[in-house]
C-alpha cells in the first residue's frame, strides 16, 4: 500500500536551502503496511501545526532524523483522523469514526509521556501523510454526539495539553495557599496556544488573568475571552534571543522594559504581588521576566520550551520565595476524555482562523510562515484530507 506524506530528510541529504528557508521536506510516496492487530489504519483530516514540528524542519537543537538514527521521518503527531480500518476489527474503532491523535508514544510505568510519537520515538510515523497506519492507543474516539468539528479537535489539540499542565500546577499552587479565592489571584501567560487554554481555566475557576500578545487582532481576541492582554511592543528589547550578546543600549532598553512589564503585572494583580501562577512555554528569553512577576508561594508552570532550554536561577531565593517549578511534557491518556468532554460542554475550544488552515501542497508554506511568526493566530493546520 502506497501513500502520499510530508517526509523529512536527514540532514545529510537534505540538500540545498530553498528560498523559504527550508531544506529537505518534501512531499514524497512511502509505503504503507497493513494494519496489524493492535493497529488501525486512518486517514488523517487536519493535522496541528506544533512547536515541535519548527524545531524538527529546522533542526535546531538536533537534527531529529540523526537523532532517531533514521534517514526519512514522516512527522505530525496531533490533529483529527478518520478510521479506515482496524487491523483486528477492534469495534472501538468503526470506519468513518474520527479520532483525536494523543502522541504519547512511549510511556513510563505510570502511564506518563516519554517520547513522542511522530517526533522523537524511533520507528513511529506522524500523520503528515494521505493515509497512515497507527497505534490504537494513540487514538481518542470522539463521541459525534459532542459536537465537535475535525478543525476544533485539531486546534483543541493544545488545549488537551493544558489541562494535564494547568491542573499539576493549580494542584502545587493549592498545597501551600490553602483556602484562598482564586479572585484574589492573577494567573499569567506568555502568548501561545497551550497557555491561552490554560488561562480559560484559570478564568472558569475565577482567577485574574493576563496573557502577552504580539498584535492587536491577539490582543482583541484574548480580551473577548475575559483575559487582560498587555502588548509586547510596549516592552522593546525585553525578551531578546535566548544567549545572545546585548550592547549596552540594548541592555539599558531591556532593563527599562522589564522595569515596567514587572510594575504592569502587579498593578493588575488584585492584591499587587504579581502572579501566583505563570504559564511559561517559551523558556530562556522570557525566564529572567518571569522569575520577575512570580509572587512568593508561586507556581512556574511548563509543559516546554519554544526558544532556550538552558535556564538559571538563585535556589536560595527560589526556596525562601517558596515557589515551585513545574514542568510537564505532553499529557497522560487519562487526561484525555475529561478535556474532551469540558471542551464539547463549556465551549472550551479555540477559535479557528480559516488563514491558518493551509491546503495539503501547502506544508512547507505553512512551515516558513510558522517558523518566521507569520501565523495569524496560535492554531494553525494542516487540511490533508477533507
Amino acid at each position: 500500500m502506497k501513500t502520499e506524506a510530508w517526509v523529512l530528510r536527514h540532514g545529510k541529504d537534505a540538500g540545498e536551502v530553498g528560498p523559504d528557508g527550508i531544506s529537505g521536506f518534501d512531499i514524497e510516496t512511502i509505503d504503507l503496511p497493513e494494519p496489524g492487530p493492535g493497529e488501525v489504519l486512518v486517514e488523517p483530516m487536519y493535522a496541528a501545526w506544533e512547536g515541535n514540528l519548527g524545531h524538527a524542519i529546522e533542526r535546531r537543537p538536533i537534527d531529529i532524523c540523526e537523532e532517531r538514527g533514521e534517514d526519512r521521518v514522516v512527522l505530525g503527531n496531533s490533529g483529527a483522523v478518520r478510521v479506515l480500518r482496524a487491523g483486528d476489527r477492534d469495534g472501538r474503532f468503526p470506519e468513518g469514526a474520527m479520532c483525536l491523535v494523543v502522541p504519547a508514544g512511549e510511556v513510563d510505568r505510570y502511564g506518563y509521556t516519554e517520547k513522542v510519537h511522530g517526533y522523537d520515538r524511533p520507528g513511529s510515523s506522524g500523520i503528515l501523510a494521505r493515509r497512515m497506519v497507527l497505534p490504537a492507543e494513540l487514538l481518542y474516539r470522539v463521541d459525534p454526539s459532542l459536537g465537535l468539528t475535525a478543525q476544533q479537535v485539531t486546534a483543541a489539540g493544545r488545549y488537551f495539553i493544558a489541562w494535564n499542565n494547568w491542573n499539576v500546577a493549580l494542584a502545587c499552587w493549592r498545597s501551600q495557599m490553602v483556602g484562598e479565592d482564586p479572585a484574589d489571584h492573577l494567573v499569567f501567560g506568555w502568548g501561545g496556544g497551550v497557555s491561552q487554554g490554560g488561562l480559560l481555566l484559570a478564568r472558569d475557576l475565577g482567577f485574574r488573568t493576563a496573557m502577552l500578545t504580539g498584535s492587536a487582532d491577539r490582543a482583541r481576541l484574548v480580551a473577548d475571552m475575559g483575559i487582560t492582554p498587555l502588548d509586547r511592543r510596549d516592552y522593546p528589547g525585553m525578551t531578546p534571543a535566548a544567549g545572545s550578546a546585548l550592547p549596552p543600549e540594548a541592555r539599558k532598553m531591556r532593563v527599562d522594559s522589564e522595569a515596567r512589564f514587572v510594575e504592569d503585572v502587579r498593578a493588575i494583580s488584585p492584591r499587587g504581588e504579581g502572579a501566583a501562577i505563570v504559564l511559561d512555554h517559551i523558556g530562556g528569553p522570557v525566564y529572567v521576566a518571569t522569575l520577575k512577576i512570580l509572587a512568593r508561594q508561586g507556581v512556574l508552570s511548563t509543559v516546554g520550551w519554544k526558544a532556550g532550554m538552558r535556564l538559571t536561577h538563585l535556589r536560595a531565593v527560589e526556596a525562601i520565595g517558596r515557589r515551585i517549578h513545574v514542568n510537564t511534557h505532553v499529557t497522560h491518556l487519562r487526561d484525555v476524555a475529561p478535556a474532551v468532554e469540558y471542551a464539547a460542554k463549556t465551549g472550551w475550544v479555540p477559535p479557528i482562523d480559516e488563514r491558518d488552515v493551509y491546503a495539503w501542497e501547502d506544508g512547507r508554506r505553512l512551515a516558513a510562515a510558522y517558523n518566521s511568526g507569520g501565523t495569524y493566530s496560535y492554531f494553525p493546520m494542516l487540511k490533508i484530507n477533507d
